[in-house]
């Protein structure tokens, strides 16, 4: 089981106008928290999926995805390292 942001957060990108439904950094960050803390992990939950508008709209020279860097400023490997981290201690 997991949790995936599309659920009610679909393609929140507009966080100036739409902050409840504000899918950023923070946001990811504080469901890892509350999994961890809260027992998620217990009861079966572990994964967390970040489905869609992540990036920018552009993609680098090279091709790849961008995070959005208003939404993702430390960038998707940050929240990578702090999940496992939290999840995995290593």
């Amino acid at each position: 089981m997991g949790w995936m942001s599309w659920g009610y957060y679909m393609c929140g990108d507009n966080c100036l106008d739409n902050p409840q439904k504000c899918l950023d950094e923070e946001l990811i960050l504080s469901v890892a928290d509350s999994f961890y803390n809260d027992g998620y992990q217990e009861a079966g939950y572990e994964y967390i999926v970040i489905d869609d508008c992540w990036s920018e709209r552009e993609r680098s020279s090279d091709g790849r995805l961008v995070p959005d860097k208003n939404r993702f400023p430390n960038g998707m490997k940050y929240i990578s390292d702090y999940v496992s981290k939290l999840f995995y201690d290593y």
